[in-house]
């Protein structure tokens, strides 16, 4: 019922859902079309594009709304960060205009890093957490940012091979090497079948 505390989140999951729909109309605008009217009609892929973009931000404002209601939810901000995320792809993709799209995705981006940060301030030891934070650091191209919370995520999991395998490309690829053939050593022990893929990586910064 409306008022209750999981009444903007239902409507904005909702949202969400329809979006990644749409997306699968991607290239047959006039499926989609046919299917919401039952009719023949034209429907650009300019009009798929504005239709998901218009229901993630009506998501994200419903997500407003629920925090102004229960302000340190986590479940709130963390589904939040997801929404932003989903955004910022929506723009990343977008391929004509680039241009067009920079400052949306950005926004986009770093909304949905400040939102993990408020998860990462309540709690801080949550691998989740740290590896969502990783995943916009990616989008955002932020290398350095991202190998940090790589490095959460060993002390946090140290004999999680992904991550280990995951940190040691981001140490080759922004030079540090001695620290990548570190991580070489280490999925030794933990997946044989990866070192050689790991090492592969090394010298890839030149």
């Amino acid at each position: 019922p409306s008022g209750s505390s999981e009444y903007h989140l239902l409507i904005a999951s909702a949202l969400v859902r329809f979006s990644s729909y749409l997306h699968k109309f991607e290239f047959d605008a006039q499926d989609i079309a046919k299917r919401l009217t039952g009719k023949k009609a034209k429907c650009q892929k300019k009009d798929l594009f504005l239709m998901k973009e218009l229901l993630l931000e009506a998501a994200i404002e419903e997500h407003l709304k629920q925090i102004r209601q229960t302000p340190t939810d986590l479940e709130v901000h963390a589904s939040l960060a997801n929404v932003y995320i989903s955004l910022s792809k929506l723009y990343q993709d977008e391929k004509k205009p680039k241009k067009t799209f920079d400052k949306k995705f950005q926004r986009a981006a770093f909304r949905a890093i400040e939102e993990l940060k408020i998860l990462q301030d309540f709690a801080p030891k949550d691998p989740w957490v740290h590896s969502q934070l990783a995943k916009a650091y990616r989008i955002l191209d932020k290398k350095e940012e991202e190998l940090h919370q790589y490095e959460i995520l060993l002390t946090l999991n140290p004999a999680d091979s992904e991550i280990v395998f995951r940190l040691g490309v981001l140490y080759f690829e922004n030079g540090k090497n001695a620290n990548g053939l570190r991580m070489v050593d280490r999925i030794s022990s933990l997946d044989e079948k990866r070192r050689d893929d790991l090492l592969s990586y090394y010298g890839k910064d030149h």
